[in-house]
């Protein structure tokens, strides 16, 4: 096997309550490298990786699960330590049923107290290990059972409507999903100006990195002969936005994939995105970049993208190569933008 790129796969190695070999089962999270490594101690592997990126990367043999799968007996648990307290909540309520002991590694300076905390409302024993290469294990055994909120989690939520009113919209919300089932500013701001955007009554839609789900759910709401379709890289927000869909008994085509690779797919009226400048802890613009000069190529006749963003980011400059891109409403904090293709510089 190759060595193991990441220092806190590799303190898993010497820090996990058991080691793997041919008569174990083993979940493997968030990492390719440590299920393939794992896979090749001989014991049962089997895997989630909440991007869809890495989850397709999973070698051959090891078998692909999701956290709204139940999963039988597993002997440990071990991976990549999520950054989000109810992403971690989650996942505890997911794998605490299987008997299984857990291991996380991460970095140190995205660990927290708090972490501890959660692992002990699921296991009776948690301790971290020492540090190393800035990073640290957190191991938990003895699983507790019964007791904790069940995911995902739902809650109903207001969205304005055209002439002042409100309509409400139930979103579900897994651990790792964004915004953490609520309206988010940035989307507020983007959906006071929801009847502008639909003005020209597309019906080719693309809800780019859909969270939630809030969005797509309120385009095919007020668009309902439209093709509305939300892609979005994680697991978490694809099964969000799948489920919310669901429970407002609305029709969105999701997918859990890379956003940029279904913008390809076809043409598209309207394109529209709260889009990420994250990739996971890092701040990285490169997939919205990409994904503005992507949609100027992908747009019909007469199409359009949206951006909600924070005002400080890029983006605006990045939609003014080309076209038209004007700003539609800001704030002190966030800016929705309009590019329309081919009709000139930008203002």
């Amino acid at each position: 096997m190759p060595p193991l790129p990441e220092p806190a796969d590799r303190l898993l190695l010497e820090e996990s309550p058991i080691h793997p070999g041919a008569s174990h089962t083993v979940l493997v999270l968030d990492s390719p490298e440590l299920a393939a490594h794992t896979l090749s101690t001989g014991a049962r592997t089997l895997a989630f990786c909440d991007s869809a990126s890495e989850h397709h990367r999973l070698v051959e043999g090891v078998e692909r699960v999701t956290p709204d799968e139940e999963l039988d007996a597993l002997d440990l648990v071990w991976g990549r330590l999520p950054r989000d307290l109810d992403a971690l909540d989650q996942l505890c309520s997911w794998v605490a049923p299987t008997g299984a002991a857990l291991a996380l590694g991460g970095r140190t300076k995205h660990m927290s107290p708090t972490m501890n905390s959660v692992l002990a409302r699921h296991f009776a024993t948690v301790e971290a290990s020492l540090g190393r290469e800035k990073s640290r294990v957190l191991r938990a055994l003895h699983p507790r059972t019964g007791g904790n909120r069940p995911w995902p989690r739902r809650r109903e939520i207001d969205l304005p409507t055209a002439g002042g009113g409100a309509s409400p919209l139930e979103i579900v919300q897994h651990g790792a999903t964004f915004a953490s089932g609520r309206l988010d500013p940035a989307t507020a701001l983007l959906l006071d100006r929801f009847d502008t955007m639909i003005n020209s009554e597309p019906g080719q839609v693309l809800d780019w990195g859909s969270g939630a789900g809030i969005i797509a759910s309120t385009l095919s709401r007020a668009l309902p002969d439209a093709s509305v379709v939300a892609a979005d890289l994680s697991w978490a927000g694809w099964a969000a936005t799948r489920d919310t869909v669901a429970s407002n008994t609305l029709t969105v085509d999701a997918h859990w994939d890379d956003a940029n690779r279904v913008l390809r797919e076809r043409h598209w009226d309207l394109v529209v995105s709260n889009p990420p400048f994250h990739a996971g802890a890092a701040k990285d613009s490169s997939a919205t970049l990409t994904m503005i000069d992507l949609a100027a190529e992908q747009l019909l006749p007469g199409g359009e993208v949206w951006l909600t963003f924070n005002s400080h980011l890029p983006w605006l400059a990045r939609m003014r190569r080309h076209g038209q891109a004007e700003v539609v409403a800001q704030n002190r904090g966030y800016t929705v933008a309009r590019l329309r293709p081919g009709r000139g510089g930008g203002r």
